[in-house]
């Protein structure tokens, strides 16, 4: 009875101790709205997260790295010190580089679907033809 208690006591202190290493926090733009995928991560790491559709998020903390960034196309990338206690960290996003048009260039990429349809239309047809079509071997003339 002894070693169970003493397990959960241990298993509760090191859920307290993960949880405390977690910050959380909401992204907004200047006018208060969440946003949705924002990228959040440890700068100089390849370690982050996305927003979800409240723009909260929660990442665990990374040994020797306190600058956290947020990053969003059509926004200026916002970094924040971050403490050592601090258990939460809310970003504002302001506008940055406004997009004004997309343009998609897709034309290579139509013609090689088009030729590749091509091609493989053109096998079909000489498998199907292949198949069907007589052979030397079946037809014998007198």
């Amino acid at each position: 009875m002894k070693r169970i208690l003493v397990f959960v006591v241990a298993l509760l202190g090191g859920i307290a101790t993960l949880s405390a290493q977690n910050i959380k926090g909401v992204v907004r733009d200047a006018k208060g709205e969440a946003l949705i995928g924002v990228s959040i991560f440890w700068e100089g790491t390849t370690i982050g997260t996305a927003t979800d559709v409240d723009g909260s998020y929660e990442l665990y903390r990374v040994k020797d790295h306190n600058r956290l960034v947020a990053a969003y196309i059509g926004y200026v990338d916002s970094v924040v010190e971050v403490a050592k206690d601090a258990k939460e960290v809310d970003f504002v996003l302001s506008d940055g580089v406004g997009i004004e048009e997309v343009v998609i260039r897709i034309i290579r990429y139509a013609r090689a679907v088009l030729w590749l349809a091509r091609i493989s239309a053109l096998r079909a047809c000489v498998r199907w033809r292949a198949a069907t079509w007589p052979r030397a071997s079946r037809t014998r003339r007198p």
